[in-house]
């Protein structure tokens, strides 16, 4: 099933239609007629960042009870800030900036220990084997930093962000960036 969507509207369409398609069956009951729109999901500063379906128990579905959400593409799910600030973090590390400085640059402010930087690289790390598959074997310099790991990632996430639009990465790929 789809999960990441490029507007409101497109996630509405897909939820008016999901009824009729057999090839949006539930990953858990395998059923794909029981999808019922379950309201939207907020991020904390109270915006519409997707939608929530359940697959339907009551009123005569036979159903699982199990959720399933769908997110705008800039959205991260389960993250505090957006894919964009994400990217202007590593786009910014690429460059060569220091963790630090590229954290408080891609926030805009300075007010916020650096810590949370330190969270992301270890979430990117983490995804680091998926990206590495999807890419062809380009030859890509970054910076050289001490640090190992970040010299791998980086090299990874640059020639990932050359080959593609930043704003459809969750999108071509269904699943999230970080």
């Amino acid at each position: 099933m789809q999960t990441f969507f490029s507007s409101l509207n497109d996630i509405e369409r897909f939820t008016q239609s999901i009824g009729s398609q057999s090839s949006c069956a539930c990953p858990h009951c395998q059923l794909s007629d029981q999808w019922v729109s379950h309201g939207y999901v907020y991020s904390q500063a109270g915006e519409i960042t997707g939608k929530r379906l359940v697959c339907g128990r009551r009123y005569g579905k036979n159903g699982c009870g199990r959720t399933q959400q769908l997110y705008l593409n800039e959205v991260l799910p389960h993250r505090r800030y957006r894919l964009s600030v994400l990217m202007a973090f590593i786009t910014r590390l690429i460059q060569g900036m220091a963790v630090r400085c590229a954290y408080h640059a891609a926030l805009g402010h300075a007010i916020y220990e650096p810590r949370q930087a330190w969270r992301w690289l270890n979430a990117l790390w983490a995804r680091m084997p998926r990206w590495r598959t999807c890419l062809p074997s380009l030859n890509i310099t970054v910076r050289r930093y001490r640090s190992w790991r970040l010299r791998l990632l980086l090299n990874a996430l640059s020639a990932w962000l050359t080959g593609s639009d930043s704003t459809l990465l969750q999108e071509q790929l269904q699943q999230p960036f970080c």
